[in-house]
């Protein structure tokens, strides 16, 4: 245990990325292939069920179209409410099924978070897909989701100001720009202090039962004091080196663009995938190394201080 993970309660840019180099190379063939299966997986579903929506679509359409028709010409009989009720009823269906796995590739990148985490914590923990699909299924997916959910609502209170001023004051540009900048700058800060939060859950689970999932958002917030522009840097420095290589490569594409050339067209859109794909390890390893290296300079029972209720109060038994 521990092989790969030693704790220090401060965390430099330079220490940090010293660690990531350190845990991607030692997992990076796992990892790698179990993100890039993961993907491949998650696509074809997809793609497959926006094929069956695309074709559920078409139909309804042409049904209308014909529809349409017969009520020009008086070609009665030729196309009958009920095959249009079906064709509206497929497509509907397969709205519901691309939503529904939409919904649950959230759960899965959790679960790749989580996977990774261990990986970082035990040098001897193989990452695979079999790995991450056990903690897929481990996952409550009603706690996850309500976290998710109390996530996006407190972003978007807190850039709501900015957003309705934004809309006030549209028809000036330079106030416009102002409140927008203003916006991302709260996303940004407010996208920070959450940033823990599925792992502080992750920590306390066993009490999050019959518990407002806020809880884990504000011991996050907790965590995060004095630590959001730390984080911030450290994001940047590790995400610049794949802005860069993806823009280099993008240039190859462009030049294909450019000259009519589709050889390097192909060739720089193929390279920017691949990159992208070899460069996954370090963008997933990068949020859990950093929880594992900050834990030891906050007490995580601190954090979740004064939140969760007790048993008699959730029970209404409480005097």
């Amino acid at each position: 245990m521990g092989g790969l993970m030693e704790t220090s309660s401060k965390v430099t840019i330079k220490s940090f990325i010293s660690k990531l180099r350190d845990v991607v190379k030692t997992k990076y063939r796992e990892s790698v292939i179990s993100l890039v299966s993961f993907i491949v997986i998650a696509l074809v579903v997809m793609l497959l069920v926006a094929f069956a929506a695309y074709e559920a679509f078409a139909y309804v359409m042409q049904k209308m179209v014909m529809l349409m028709y017969t009520v020009m010409y008086g070609m009665t009989g030729a196309v009958s409410s009920s095959s249009i009720l079906i064709g509206v009823l497929l497509f509907l269906l397969a709205l519901v099924v691309l939503f529904a796995a939409m919904y649950f590739i959230q759960f899965f990148v959790v679960a790749i978070q989580y996977e990774f985490q261990d990986a970082i914590k035990d040098d001897s923990k193989k990452i695979s897909l079999k790995g991450i699909w056990a903690q897929f299924k481990l996952m409550s997916k009603n706690q996850m989701w309500r976290l998710f959910l109390y996530t996006s609502l407190f972003s978007a209170l807190w850039t709501l100001p900015t957003n309705i001023l934004g809309m006030v004051f549209s028809s000036n540009g330079i106030l416009y720009a102002i409140f927008g900048i203003l916006t991302v700058i709260i996303a940004v800060w407010k996208s920070l202090e959450y940033a823990q939060g599925i792992f502080l859950y992750r920590e306390q689970r066993p009490k999050f039962l019959g518990q407002s999932m806020r809880h884990a958002l504000t011991a996050s917030r907790r965590f995060m004091s004095h630590k959001k522009l730390q984080f911030l840097l450290i994001l940047i420095v590790t995400i610049l080196p794949l802005i860069i290589g993806e823009v280099i490569l993008g240039l190859i594409a462009f030049y294909g663009t450019y000259t009519a050339t589709y050889f390097f067209l192909y060739l720089g859109i193929v390279l920017m995938i691949v990159f992208l794909c070899a460069y996954l390890p370090v963008l997933y390893f990068s949020k859990p190394l950093y929880f594992e290296m900050t834990r030891s300079s906050v007490s995580i029972d601190e954090t979740f201080e004064k939140t969760f209720k007790s048993v008699e109060k959730l029970t209404g038994t409480a005097k």
